[in-house]
């Protein structure tokens, strides 16, 4: 996995043009668990609702007790032309040493079997297939990419458009919910941290309003 965040938005349902090369000719990959990438994530490791709701249940907490011991409530406000876009989420702490909290010292996944969306399809992730520098430093952290299962071109796309689905889902639910991340998940969130961008990359251009609470 590669320590970077998500893109923003809702994803645009076009193919593979804007894809690094690899993805479109298609790649070998195995996920050997040696935990490097893991053990050096370079910032906080965002969550869909479904992994916030999973993970709890997993570790016997409740869903606020797992955000008020493991998230960082985060909102992006991006600027998009005339517009100003806020979107919430949920991302999981990491520490200053970039090892995840759920990475035991055996190098091994303590929460392999339900971990995050992200964890379990990376490097296959939007965020990855837009930037050959993405791309690159996968390559360079990861002994799995080179090896194991043939990926094509055609089964890589359909595992982004996963990636998308996911995005979109969790979208639609803070929208049902008036805006409320709060409200979806059923918590109490503090402050925000608040990250500001005006830049957009063009997988994803068509995101909706979203007024946070």
């Amino acid at each position: 996995m590669i320590p970077a965040p998500q893109e923003l938005g809702t994803p645009a349902r076009g193919g593979l043009s804007d894809t690094v090369t690899a993805f479109k000719d298609g790649v070998r990959f195995r996920c050997t668990r040696c935990g490097a990438c893991c053990a050096s994530l370079g910032r906080d490791l965002p969550l869909l609702i479904d992994d916030v709701r999973r993970l709890a249940r997993h570790l016997s907490m409740t869903v606020p007790a797992f955000v008020r011991r493991y998230c960082v409530y985060t909102v992006d406000v991006v600027r998009d032309g005339d517009r100003t876009i806020r979107i919430p989420s949920l991302h999981l702490r990491v520490p200053p040493s970039g090892r995840c909290v759920f990475l035991a010292d055996s190098n091994e996944c303590s929460v392999q079997d339900v971990k995050p969306f992200i964890c379990a399809n990376s490097p296959f992730m939007r965020y990855v297939a837009v930037s050959r520098e993405r791309w690159h430093a996968a390559v360079s952290m990861c002994p799995g990419i080179g090896i194991g299962r043939f990926h094509s071109g055609r089964a890589i796309e359909r595992l982004l458009r996963q990636d998308d689905a996911a995005e979109r889902r969790d979208v639609g639910r803070i929208l049902a919910a008036g805006g409320s991340l709060a409200r979806v998940l059923g918590v109490r969130l503090t402050k925000p941290v608040i990250r500001r961008t005006i830049r957009r990359t063009n997988a994803r251009r068509s995101s909706p309003r979203v007024a946070c609470r």
